[in-house]
């Protein structure tokens, strides 16, 4: 399975260092590259024809809109199925098909899910949108999370507005009752091939100029209150003092004073938790729950021959931690992990470059079979796969 080059794909030609500098949760980037195919390697018309026509996704992937409003699924499912047929209709009459985590129906899109993930370390979500021309799906609106739209085919337009609400979190989420849509700012308009990332906190309002189709990419990022969350709650498993409930005075129903007691307890608590910190973070960021087992079924069925010859590679997309603890190393991928002597760094340097190598080349270890016998475990578990 040959990976992509996500780089590439999603950024150029911007460079990746104007991209981290200058628009990373900053401003909007818009990329045109005036190529009708550059995403043909992502997913094609015909593809999304197949989906709809042949493929049954249970309603949960859908999300139809009309006019910046909702669609009940009962206008198109019956017994708890999509009736295509019904949703078909909808379509003809301007309704917006949404395809929520269209990547878990495409080997391309699930490998490219994947390739994102390792590249951002962060949670990836991929949704798909058909909209009919002249329609719109959703109203002003701002995300709490990043995305990349990938313009697949036809052209929409992407009415930006004023906010100074900048990165909103999960928890910010937008209520048009609630918060404001500022003044008119720009259009952006996407052609096939065209990207455009936008930071959370960016209102905006899509509306398609001709039929239209367009993958959103969805950086759900951790952010350093989830970081410091978490800190919290590694310390609270060692200083009891955070499991309990903070002092109140009930006769006078004064809370004034939780504020300078959580201050100073948060002052006072036992912060040295590197090492349980560093291993709980390292979970976190595992964040891809579906193994890459690459080539491993068509090994069972060829029967390989595994020798000090045989040549190998990190597997494609696979997601891995590499921690350095006091006195080893922590390896770790898919809910597994291995603890190697610190003088394995430059083992692991060849392991996780993502080039090819040979179990001959890991001079640290002297002697042959446990050369072979480490390299085949690590081809069982799916870190690596034999080329």
């Amino acid at each position: 399975m040959e990976s992509f080059n996500i780089r590439k794909l999603l950024l150029g030609p911007t460079s990746e260092i104007e991209f981290w500098d200058k628009y990373w949760e900053n401003e909007c980037l818009h990329i045109t590259r005036n190529k009708n195919n550059y995403f043909k390697e992502l997913i094609s018309l015909t593809q999304f024809a197949d989906l709809i026509s042949y493929i049954n996704l249970s309603p949960e992937y859908f999300f139809v809109s009309k006019d910046s409003k909702s669609i009940s699924n009962s206008n198109y499912t019956y017994n708890g199925k999509i009736v295509k047929s019904k949703l078909i209709e909808l379509h003809e009459q301007g309704a917006t098909i949404s395809i929520r985590n269209i990547n878990e129906n495409f080997k391309q899109l699930e490998l490219f899910k994947v390739q994102c993930e390792t590249y951002f370390q962060q949670p990836i979500q991929i949704n798909a949108y058909l909209t009919p021309p002249n329609n719109q799906s959703v109203p002003p609106h701002w995300d709490t999370h990043d995305i990349f739209v990938l313009q697949i085919y036809g052209s929409k337009g992407w009415k930006l507005y004023k906010n100074n609400f900048k990165l909103p979190t999960e928890d910010n989420i937008f209520e048009s009752n609630k918060n404001i849509v500022g003044e008119f700012e720009k259009e952006i308009v996407l052609n096939p091939g065209d990207t455009l990332y936008m930071p959370r906190g960016i209102i905006h309002e899509p509306i398609a100029i001709d039929y239209s189709i367009h993958l959103s990419v969805g950086i759900r990022a951790k952010t350093n209150l989830d970081f410091i969350i978490n800190f919290f709650k590694v310390a609270s498993l060692k200083d009891i003092k955070l499991r309990k409930v903070p002092m109140i005075d009930y006769k006078n129903l004064n809370h004034n004073n939780i504020y300078e007691n959580i201050k100073d307890l948060i002052l006072n608590t036992d912060l040295d938790i590197k090492s349980d910190y560093l291993n709980y973070i390292s979970d976190i960021f595992l964040i891809n729950d579906k193994q890459n087992i690459e080539n491993q079924f068509l090994n069972v069925t060829k029967n390989v021959n595994f020798n000090l010859s045989t040549k190998v590679k990190l597997a494609c997309g696979v997601r891995y931690t590499l921690i350095y603890l006091e006195d080893k190393l922590k390896l770790s991928w898919f809910k597994q992990s291995i603890y190697l002597p610190l003088q394995y760094k430059d083992l692991l340097n060849v392991i996780l470059s993502g080039e090819d190598f040979t179990p001959s080349q890991l001079l640290v270890i002297e002697n042959d079979k446990l050369k072979l016998d480490f390299v085949n475990t690590l081809v069982k578990k799916g870190l690596l796969v034999i080329k």
